[in-house]
């Protein structure tokens, strides 16, 4: 097939190179157009590629000499839907900060690859040459190192920035734990992003087409949608009956009465548009887990991509995580209010979560596969709680607290979080080959 993918394929290998940047000091960069630094400063051109920093004059210099570059991905929902805004700036500021050389094109509704799990052979054979929807815990036994971090999403609770706090300690144990990483390149993947760090979307929720009051004896054989083993732990101890369905099923699964409810990330159940059909959303404060969405390219494009291409794809992820926030908290406040009820569990429901979640954590201590320290990750959860809610402010209010009112939110700013990652955890991992 004679893709634009493909023809850059047969091309990339006579680019060269007039010159790179050397790699130099760390400098905050979270906007797509930074003010310009005054040329010769740390970002003068070497062989090496550029320093993280330069900007996006001198990212346009050094694309002057590579031939286009056209990657393919896609994602579900419509144009514009909040769940897109940021991989659409993401997209957009590639392209700029390229002089217009490297380009993603877009496929909306999964226009590639209608299933959802399929995203990771998809970039393992080429049909896909970047995705922001890699999703190990829907295979846990393709991906058993990777799905521990998802099984241990519910270490934290369920508040509005918990999110944060996931991308944090997530993150850093793929940057700095190889078993991770190994696992996904075994399987022709290279992760850009191992979370994606939008606070609310990144939540989990489960809204059902009938009215419920959240307790044991309402939810009880409820038929409900799940992905992964964590997620049908936790929905099988509310006394559901959990039924494996991506997201991208689960509007004609509620319509046709195959499952009376929903379950997901924010982002996911938007994506799907269930809410004409699923009008009762239940939240609560015990945290679901949350299925990871990694950022990843595939093996053999990243191989052969300039090392000037590779760097700028990681280095603009500041502008897809910091455009996924502020999109997550409008997107929400809105979604929520579209709901006809939105409740949270009752106590009895709520002890029974609380005893899963335990019961989760203890089986992956039991059963982590080799090299995986659980205890360790443990730690790191703990650790990226102090340093959002504390270190940088952004305050442990509630999931709940946030639905009934999220007026408090309006002045919310997620750079002091994305660069603190980016100078912390992601430098180590950019890009220098």
């Amino acid at each position: 097939m004679n893709t634009p993918r493909s023809t850059w394929h047969r091309r990339i290998w006579a680019v060269t190179l007039a010159g790179g940047l050397a790699v130099a000091g760390l400098a905050a960069c979270s906007s797509s157009d930074p003010e310009p630094s005054e040329p010769g400063g740390d970002a003068a051109p070497t062989a090496e590629g550029l320093a993280f920093g330069a900007t996006k004059e001198e990212y346009i210099a050094a694309f002057a000499d590579i031939e286009p570059i056209t990657l393919q991905t896609q994602t579900g929902g419509a144009e514009g839907a909040p769940q897109n805004l940021g991989r659409e700036a993401y997209i957009k500021a590639v392209e700029e900060w390229s002089g217009g050389k490297l380009k993603i094109e877009m496929a909306y509704a999964n226009g590639i690859v209608a299933a959802a799990t399929e995203a990771d052979n998809a970039l393992a054979d080429g049909r896909l040459d970047i995705s922001f929807s890699v999703l190990p815990s829907y295979e846990p036994d393709i991906y058993p190192v990777n799905t521990v971090l998802n099984d241990l999403s519910t270490v934290s609770p369920a508040g509005a920035f918990s999110q944060l706090v996931r991308a944090g300690w997530m993150s850093e144990a793929f940057a700095t734990d190889e078993v991770f990483q190994a696992e996904m390149e075994e399987a022709g993947i290279v992760i850009l992003l191992a979370d994606q760090g939008s606070p609310f979307l990144g939540n989990s929720l489960f809204a059902c087409a009938e009215p419920t009051d959240g307790s044991l004896s309402d939810l009880s054989g409820r038929s409900v949608s799940a992905s992964g083993s964590a997620f049908t732990a936790q929905l099988t101890a509310l006394g559901m009956s959990p039924i494996t369905m991506p997201w991208n099923e689960l509007y004609e699964g509620l319509e046709r009465g195959v499952v009376d409810c929903g379950s997901g990330s924010f982002g996911g159940l938007q994506a799907a548009s269930i809410q004409p059909v699923a009008q009762h959303g239940v939240i609560d404060q015990v945290p679901l887990a949350v299925s990871l969405s990694y950022v990843g390219v595939g093996q053999q494009v990243w191989e052969e991509l300039p090392l000037v291409a590779k760097q700028l794809l990681f280095d603009r992820l500041d502008v897809f995580m910091i455009e996924s926030s502020i999109a997550g908290m409008d997107g929400v406040a809105s979604y929520l209010g579209d709901f006809a009820t939105v409740s949270p569990l009752a106590s009895d429901a709520r002890s029974a979560l609380e005893a899963a979640n335990t019961a989760l954590i203890e089986k992956v201590e039991a059963g982590a596969p080799d090299g995986v320290d659980v205890a360790g990750l443990q730690d790191l959860a703990e650790k990226w709680r102090g340093i959002v809610v504390d270190e940088l402010g952004y305050g442990d209010t509630g999931l709940v607290e946030y639905a009934v009112d999220s007026s408090d939110y309006e002045g919310y700013d997620p750079e002091a979080f994305v660069t603190y990652l980016f100078e912390h955890v992601l430098a180590d991992q950019r890009p220098a080959s």
